[in-house]
């Protein structure tokens, strides 16, 4: 887990930003899905959880799928995957990943260098603990899936 680069003062006004963006509407689902992953960073899987579990019914909700540059989709559903990973829940965490690769194709929203790299990395635990046939059948399993289908199955297990 990357810990923030900023003091706990920092951190807790940032969360406070998040929070009030959400409340606003201000692009409510960038905003759930960046609670989502500072919570993450700060080692609260279930607050992470949470937040991205409400993005991804909203944008399945509005219909929502891009934003901006991003896909929010794929990024909550990374994130999930990196939670499951967090949890050693290595399987779960392989075919979400799955999904979000499957959704970033759809979506014409592929990763940067960087972005890939990292994720490369992020991935190297989950690999490492699962066969490569376990692994293979894994995220195939969740390439496979449906974005309602894969907020279904995120839901399906806790942090």
């Amino acid at each position: 887990m990357v810990n923030l680069p900023f003091r706990y003062s920092t951190r807790k006004t940032f969360v406070q930003f998040l929070h009030l963006k959400h409340k606003s509407g201000s692009d409510e689902q960038s905003a759930l899905i960046n609670m989502g992953i500072l919570y993450r960073q700060l080692g609260n899987g279930e607050m992470s959880r949470d937040y991205l579990i409400q993005a991804l019914q909203g944008l399945l909700k509005t219909g929502q799928i891009e934003g901006g540059r991003f896909s929010l989709a794929p990024i909550a559903l990374e994130v999930l995957g990196l939670l499951a990973a967090d949890g050693q829940e290595m399987r779960h965490a392989a075919v979400l990943l799955g999904v979000a690769e499957a959704q970033r194709e759809v979506l014409n929203a592929g990763l940067t260098e960087d972005e890939r790299n990292t994720l490369t990395q992020d991935m190297a635990p989950i690999r490492a603990a699962l066969q490569d046939s376990e692994f293979a059948t894994a995220w195939a399993e969740g390439r496979a899936l449906t974005l309602q289908q894969a907020l279904i199955y995120a839901m399906g297990f806790p942090t």
